[in-house]
């Protein structure tokens, strides 16, 4: 018989992922599948549904057997580095108590939130009623992912209450800049103000491996990197002075 759209296997992949179903764009395309539940699956497992300023490096297009009249039956996807912005943005701060939890669960839960999006997760140490010790857990993430982040809290803690408000920040823009050292390909993040590199950071993970296969002290390798980096993208700007 025939199946409503969308059909229950594409719904069903789709809960609770965050993703925003909305009714087709015109009455002919409500007549057809749009998203199949192969593509659903991928969604479900690989997509965040939200769109960060980015760096676009490529875009690609697929199109569809099935020929709409009122719409192009195509799919575009954009590759890209994420680029975040120097400007105020307001984002989420959630917050709870707790005074009954062990600690391995503080650190399993501190993973969980990183995986699905906070930006920045902290604990501090409280006194709470009765004089306990315990734990303020803060955490800080765009307000789409609330109810995402919510879920984790009130399923991995023993929390009955999370307080939330909105908070200001103003944000330098950060990029990774990759490039062949003296030592091997390497990557340093560069934070950007007033659009001029104001400091370079080395990555951890690719200068550990630097270290390993050149058998050289770690805190040498982010010198060598870090000062590299600096020469390299001071090349680039030399219109722009920054110093």
């Amino acid at each position: 018989g025939n199946l409503p759209v969308p059909a229950p296997a594409v719904l069903g992949l789709l809960a609770g992922t965050g993703a925003v179903v909305v009714p087709a764009p015109t009455p002919e395309a409500a007549r057809y599948e749009l998203v199949t539940p192969t593509a659903a699956a991928i969604f479900a497992t690989l997509a965040r549904f939200e769109q960060p300023a980015m760096k676009v490096e490529a875009v690609g297009y697929g199109l569809g057997a099935r020929h709409l009249e009122s719409l192009p039956n195509a799919l575009r996807v954009w590759v890209g580095e994420v680029a975040e912005l120097p400007t105020e943005q307001t984002i989420t701060l959630l917050e709870t108590n707790i005074d009954d939890m062990p600690a391995e669960l503080c650190g399993y839960l501190m993973e969980r939130l990183f995986e699905a999006g906070a930006r920045d997760v902290w604990f501090t140490p409280i006194q709470m009623k009765k004089n306990r010790p315990g734990i303020l857990v803060s955490v800080l993430a765009p307000a789409a992912l609330e109810d995402r982040l919510l879920d984790i809290i009130f399923r991995e803690t023993t929390t009955l209450g999370v307080r939330r408000r909105p908070v200001g920040r103003h944000e330098a823009a950060r990029e990774l800049f990759k490039f062949e050292s003296s030592l091997g390909p390497a990557a340093v993040k560069v934070k950007r103000w007033g659009g001029r590199p104001v400091n370079v950071s080395a990555e951890y993970e690719v200068c550990r491996e630097l270290a390993r296969r050149t058998g050289r002290p770690l805190q040498e390798i982010y010198r060598v990197v870090e000062l590299e980096a600096w020469q390299k993208i001071a090349a680039q700007e030399v219109n722009e002075p920054w110093r």
